[in-house]
């Protein structure tokens, strides 16, 4: 079948591209369980075109479309078709490079998309070999094995939270810190790949990061996952003439592209908070520093009062801040402290109803994609998620009845989101322009979580009095999602479900 609605005339490889592109979408997938999207087919056509004339497409894709296979098969066939007719060989093919914003979706892409694609299409022999991926990461991500043992050593006989004892031995088989649960944030500071590795290291020739890196960076490697950050840096890398941090690449795809203006604030600015100054204070006395340890100390209480006397007061109240340089590194801190409040929240009612409830419960606050599992794998169990569950998770099919969002998911107001508030006449005109186009968009993401094909059903429950009918954003709320039957009554839910799902559903 082929594609209609191109006007740009097309070279024999290309249409062929654009071809498969159809065989895959509307045959090859659909016989392997999934559905024929009309969006996902108009998306891979227009991102075909555009990375096989090298040009750059800002496409607005809905939430389960498919946009992973989409960019994904399209990139095989751009550089399968592009290479042929330049008659060079498919094991020299540049890799394509993926930068996502969350660990989740790139945990999926390397263990289900990737592997799903490859089997089908080496089964149709649409490719001659196995599709291959390395995630890519900052130094930071991997253990050094000589600084593993020196901290093994350090806590050999002394008093130490098991979890995080056990933490570090895992990594003697682990060389992700990633993968590693319950492992400290001092820890992984003390074991992890220096910036900058000694010429002299001994364990030069064993070191499980310098084999990781050499596979990464290795032949017949088809995509390169990274983050929003690590592509910043390459890219930073490049124009400063240093060596790159990703393989030469033709192909870019930036998924949750929304998220690139935050992570390019993240590499560009610099925080400090409270632990990282007593860290340093620790290091500090353990060289003997006290003195300067000392004087740190009063320079962080200094900070504190430097934030109290930036406050202006009108009648006994603090009505406006001044944000000076001196004051940003604290306002983060703060906004750390209002998450892990809200972490502790959610962790408070997994404690109220574990004994309550008869169903098992799972429990998500950091985003680990073996919980998520674990969790799918159950046949009928509660899932407690944070904030990093809304991208990069799909639950597709009967595994969801129940989606709870306890409140509208605006953002947390920063340093940045002050700074862009004045760009604005008054609070409402930023609201309306800013802050609820990006809670529409989050909240569409998800609700997306639950309903990922057309035959999926799920009661979607917003317990935010702001989103009620009659409440100040129900229909901002209602323009967000799509058209969908509405409840008054937990009897209305009740028949809703039992239409829907079975007795067995629940057994």
């Amino acid at each position: 079948m082929k594609h209609a609605e191109h006007t740009v005339p097309m070279g024999w490889y290309q249409r062929k591209a654009h071809e498969e592109a159809d065989y895959i979408f509307q045959n090859l997938l659909p016989k392997h369980g999934l559905k024929v999207r009309k969006e996902q087919l108009r998306l891979s056509h227009e991102m075909l075109d555009t990375l096989w004339g090298n040009h750059i497409a800002l496409c607005d894709a809905g939430v389960g479309i498919g946009k992973t296979y989409a960019y994904l098969a399209v990139c095989i066939l751009q550089e399968k078709y592009r290479e042929k007719s330049r008659g060079i060989s498919e094991t020299s093919c540049r890799p394509a490079v993926i930068s996502t914003s969350s660990i989740a979706l790139q945990e999926a892409i390397m263990q289900e998309y990737i592997p799903f694609l490859s089997r089908i299409l080496l089964e149709e022999k649409l490719i001659r070999i196995p599709l291959k991926a390395a995630v890519r990461k900052g130094k930071e991500h991997f253990v050094c094995d000589s600084r593993l043992e020196q901290r093994l050593l350090a806590i050999r006989g002394k008093r130490k939270n098991e979890e995080q004892r056990q933490a570090l031995f895992a990594l003697r088989t682990c060389y992700d810190m990633d993968q590693v649960h319950g492992l400290s944030g001092f820890d992984r500071r003390l074991v992890c790949v220096p910036r900058f590795c000694p010429r002299n290291c001994l364990g030069k020739e064993t070191c499980r990061y310098h084999r990781y890196m050499e596979r990464a960076k290795g032949a017949g490697i088809h995509f390169q996952i990274c983050n929003h950050n690590y592509l910043l840096a390459d890219a930073s890398h490049r124009a400063k003439g240093y060596r790159p941090l990703l393989s030469d690449y033709r192909a870019l795809v930036v998924d949750e592209a929304h998220k690139l203006p935050e992570a390019a604030g993240q590499m560009c600015g610099k925080s400090l908070c409270r632990d990282d100054i007593l860290e340093l204070c620790f290091l500090l006395e353990k060289e003997h520093q006290g003195i300067r340890a000392g004087c740190l100390k009063s320079m962080m209480k200094r900070l504190f009062q430097v934030i109290a006397a930036n406050h202006t007061f009108a009648q006994g109240q603090r009505v406006a801040f001044r944000q000076t340089k001196e004051c940003v590194s604290t306002i983060k801190e703060s906004a750390a402290f209002l998450f892990e409040m809200g972490r502790r929240c959610r962790g408070s009612v997994y404690q109220l109803l574990r004994k309550g409830l008869s169903y098992p419960l799972v429990e998500v606050w950091c985003h680990t994609q073996e919980e998520i599992m674990r969790f799918k794998k159950m046949g009928n169990a509660v899932l407690f998620a944070a904030d990093s569950c809304w991208e990069g998770v799909d639950f597709p099919g009967a595994r969801v009845s129940s989606l709870i969002i306890v409140r509208l998911p605006f953002a947390v107001p920063d340093p940045v989101w002050e700074a862009e508030k004045e760009r604005y006449r008054n609070l409402r005109e930023y609201i309306g322009a800013v802050a609820v186009p990006d809670m529409q968009k989050k909240l569409r993401q998800g609700f997306g979580r639950a309903i990922r094909t057309e035959t999926d059903t799920c009661v979607v429950t917003i317990l935010d009095h702001r989103a009620a009918r009659g409440g100040r954003y129900y229909e901002d709320v209602l323009s967000a999602l799509p058209p969908c039957e509405m409840a008054e009554s937990i009897e209305d839910v009740g028949r809703f479900i039992g239409k829907r799902k079975n007795i067995e559903y629940y057994m």
